[in-house]
């Protein structure tokens, strides 16, 4: 699903722009996905798992685009993704098209300025007018300004995955399963 894009103000009183990722910014989106990954554990993927083939990313983004059931935000800031946000079907067989999953990042440098709130209130948005009744997500249970965040938009902690990912040193992070409903 393609969104009309749309301008706003952070609290660093930067321009950002809320949009739809486009073909053409296959690279940018590699790039920043890269750069989550360096810089946060709390990401699913290390850097060197980022799909890094062009093609294939710009073949995601027009699939994504075309769809009815998924919508891939992003916030852009001088040409550059610093945020993105994705709303995903659980499944498309009848007794799963009520579901949906999102996933969130946003770049160190442009956290604590209002992107994240931006972001999921436009993918819940989304996701109501694309009919869903409930959005569901994994967060680590350590990463509490994630948590927050969730809580802030009416998500609910429905259980815990214990050691749901395994770092590299061998050590665990539990998974919080969150659910927010549209009743």
């Amino acid at each position: 699903m393609q969104i009309p894009s749309e301008y706003v103000l952070l609290k660093n009183l930067k321009r950002a722009k809320i949009t739809s990722c486009k073909a053409k910014d296959a690279q940018k989106m590699i790039d920043f996905l890269v750069d989550l990954a360096n810089t946060t554990d709390y990401m699913i993927r290390y850097p060197n798992e980022v799909v890094s083939d062009v093609k294939k990313e710009e073949e995601y983004l027009i699939k994504t685009l075309e769809s009815e059931q998924n919508v891939f935000i992003t916030c852009m800031v001088d040409g550059e993704i610093v945020g993105n946000i994705g709303v995903y079907a659980v499944g498309s067989v009848n007794k799963l098209k009520h579901r949906a999953e999102i996933g969130i990042g946003v770049k160190k440098e442009y956290r604590n300025l209002g992107i994240g709130s931006l972001l999921l209130e436009k993918a819940l948005a989304f996701a109501k007018e694309m009919n869903y009744e409930q959005i569901e997500l994994d967060v680590v249970s350590e990463n509490d300004a994630a948590i927050a965040l969730y809580r802030k938009f009416g998500f609910e902690t429905v259980g815990v995955i214990p050691r749901g990912i395994k770092r590299k040193d061998q050590q665990y992070y539990d998974l919080n399963i969150m659910v927010k409903r549209f009743d």
